[in-house]
């Protein structure tokens, strides 16, 4: 029978490992780069969401601090 050598082993794995971890991290950055990727993030928002989204957070905390003032 033939020995196996475990060190040689380990050794192999790591090596395959850190290349797999060095491969991996591309992928994401090439996604973001790309300008149909990025395009899905850079949107820009209208003065009149914000303006809603305002008046929606103005109104919820009107309707949180009603029932908290009448208690006093």
């Amino acid at each position: 029978m033939k020995k196996i050598n475990f060190k040689k082993c380990k050794l192999k794995l790591k090596r395959f490992l850190t290349k797999l971890k060095q491969k991996i991290w591309i992928l994401p950055v090439a996604l973001m780069t790309t300008s149909s990727f990025s395009k899905c993030f850079a949107s820009s928002i209208s003065t009149a969401e914000v303006s809603q989204a305002t008046e929606n957070v103005k109104n919820a905390i009107i309707k949180l601090a009603m029932p908290i003032r009448t208690e006093f």
